[in-house]
């Protein structure tokens, strides 16, 4: 697994300096991410996820839900993608938190 992978934020669960590095390093790459989030609250965690996601202008590509809380989603950075608002967004929200999150360069298809 990648330092990407590994590295996580630990203020918010998500690589922010490495995948700006990553963007540098691969500009002309479309990168995606598989993210997993965890709330207390499924319905109302899965809304808050989508709209923070949405809200930084990630394009949602697959979203699963478990009724424990668990929210994996796989994501298309655009490159309109503001992910400093995510960073902050994701600080400010008592009702989720990120678990796990993975950057893959190359194609946004769904897998």
């Amino acid at each position: 697994m990648s330092d990407l992978a590994l590295n996580l934020s630990a203020a918010s669960g998500v690589p922010f300096a490495q995948i700006a590095e990553t963007r540098r390093s691969f500009p002309s790459c479309p990168l995606t991410y598989e993210a997993i989030f965890e709330t207390d609250t499924p319905l109302t965690g899965l809304e808050i996820c989508v709209r923070l996601l949405r809200d930084a202008g990630l394009e949602l590509i697959t979203l699963r839900c478990s009724g424990e809380g668990r929210i994996s989603c796989r994501l298309a950075d655009r490159s309109g993608s503001d992910l400093d608002r995510l960073h902050s967004d994701i600080l400010t929200e008592p009702n989720l938190s990120v678990s796990g999150w993975t950057t893959i360069v190359g194609s946004a298809q769904a897998a």
